[in-house]
């Protein structure tokens, strides 16, 4: 059984800051720029080199969006970093890419204590610790390193342990998807219909936010310092401005008078956190709501929507703008309608669009289940 032992980032790593790059100015290129987000392995555009600005080596270095959104990732290719981001560069030698996405999750096991946006790590992050695995002899006795390279005190991260148990997990959650679609009768078969909507060529049109969508203040704020939260499901979730868990950073007790509806869509201001809230729930600060006119929500429509309308603010700086109401409105983005031999069909009574375009909403929840058993492949 491995032994681990707390090493301290700063003493691990070299820690760079990313300093502000207007997305927005950048030129479209090849090198991936990691941005303060969740989404896309944290990537938010492909850009030429920026002069003056490091690229950094992937095969070595992790990066890290260090306020609101704290989340580690690990890069397929050398990469720049942005605004909000931090470049860990690890001491030693170049490691697999398996050990880094060990170091990876290690780190990430830290977003408890940044789910709220305005805690960051940005001066913690050299003192915090990670546990990690430690090399020892065949008797069972911890090796040291004269020089210190990644510990004070000599500790050696056992590097071959975690590129085995990453390539371990790997290996039992594919054996574990084989089985179920031995079991389910699924691994000869193509699935019905949904598995063509991957392929159709849709007419889309572009739609506002206000063309489909209540823009909704919530009933009550509530701050964090005032309520008790739980982590079990007893009482009703709480919904803030973290990207993670959903939006909910736990469940509280209040009045039910200030509960909001269920099947909506939640906006952070100053995050651009978008999260679907099946349930009625409750909520912290600078959220917005999204009520879909004229159609029930449901999970599948959501996450079409959510991840058409997140591409419109990934060229935002996030945290330095609030995204008033009147710019919600405006935000465009694209969206399959339906259409007839290649024709748009016209809604006379103009419910969801100025020009009468209908969105296909059927469509939208065959994509998304399309996606989510391809996954299962």
């Amino acid at each position: 059984m491995a032994i681990y032992k707390d090493f301290i980032i700063g003493e691990m790593f070299e820690i760079a800051t990313g300093r502000d790059l207007i997305i927005g100015n950048t030129v479209t290129g090849n090198v991936p720029l990691v941005s303060h987000q969740n989404t896309n392995n944290g990537i938010v555009k492909y850009i030429n080199p920026v002069p003056d600005r490091r690229i950094f080596d992937h095969r070595k270095t992790i990066a890290l969006a260090d306020r609101g959104v704290f989340f580690a990732t690990v890069q397929s290719q050398d990469f720049h970093i942005g605004t909000r981001v931090k470049a860990l560069t690890l001491n030693g030698d170049i490691q697999p890419q398996e050990v880094l996405m060990f170091l990876a999750a290690a780190i990430n096991k830290l977003q408890i204590q940044f789910t709220e946006y305005l805690v960051n790590a940005t001066d913690k992050l050299p003192l915090l610790s990670i546990k990690l695995p430690v090399c020892v002899d065949a008797n069972g006795l911890i090796i040291k390193d004269d020089k210190k390279t990644y510990n004070k005190e000599g500790l050696i991260p056992d590097f071959r342990f975690m590129k085995e148990r990453i390539e371990m997990l790997e290996q039992e959650r594919i054996s574990a998807l084989e089985q179920y679609l031995i079991t389910a009768g699924l691994n000869n078969s193509i699935l019905d219909d949904e598995m063509n909507t991957l392929t159709l060529k849709k007419l889309t049109k572009e739609f506002t936010v206000d063309d489909l969508f209540d823009i909704v203040t919530p009933k009550k704020r509530i701050n964090a310092n005032t309520v008790k939260i739980f982590n079990f499901k007893r009482w009703y979730p709480y919904v803030v401005r973290t990207s993670q868990n959903n939006g909910i950073r736990g469940f509280i007790e209040y009045d039910q008078l200030y509960l909001n509806t269920g099947n909506t869509i939640t906006f952070g201001q100053d995050t651009a956190t978008m999260f679907y809230q099946e349930t009625p729930y409750f909520t912290g600060d600078k959220i917005k709501i999204f009520v879909l006119r004229h159609k029930e929500l449901n999970a599948e429509i959501a996450s079409y929507l959510i991840t058409c309308i997140h591409k419109a603010f990934m060229m935002f700086s996030w945290g330095q703008s609030k995204f008033e109401e009147s710019i919600l409105k405006s935000v465009t983005f694209n969206l399959p309608v339906l259409s007839g031999d290649g024709v748009a069909i016209i809604d006379p009574e103009h419910r969801y669009h100025k020009d009468g375009y209908i969105p296909d909403f059927e469509y939208m929840e065959k994509y998304i289940r399309a996606i989510q058993k391809k996954s299962e492949y």
